[in-house]
């Protein structure tokens, strides 16, 4: 949900898109992102977990971490800022003490291998 109530922002896996929908009209639009938005580790990594921090989305893909800023009111438009992160990453969650980065071992369970136990850890990187 858009921190104005106005609409939702979803990220599609592959090929990585972002998607406002408006509650107003119901209308879908794809957001045209400015920046990386596609992450090539391991090659059909796309996008994954998202949650809100301060006045940016931050969109986790397997090893990055996307920041995305509004460039335009209604969010047709956006900037793309990304950090690298250990591979596996699967998720994104904001707290009043920090961002925190999911492993949640994704690909070992595609693949029907013995996940490690999921770890969350704090993000510390900057953009």
């Amino acid at each position: 949900m858009l921190p104005d109530q106005s609409g939702l922002l979803s990220v599609v896996y592959l090929p990585s898109r972002l998607a406002h929908i408006s509650l107003a009209d119901g209308s879908v639009t794809e957001v045209a992102v400015e920046g990386d938005f596609f992450d090539f580790v391991p090659p059909l990594s796309g996008a994954d977990g998202m949650t809100w921090s301060g006045d940016a989305a931050l969109i986790a893909f397997t090893s990055q971490l996307n920041r995305i800023t509004p460039t335009s009111d209604d969010w047709s438009t956006a900037s793309s800022e990304t950090v690298d992160v250990e591979v596996g990453i699967t998720d994104v969650v904001h707290t009043p003490i920090g961002d925190y980065l999911l492993n949640g071992q994704a690909f070992t369970f595609a693949v029907q291998g013995d996940p490690d136990p999921t770890v969350l850890s704090r993000f510390v990187g900057e953009f």
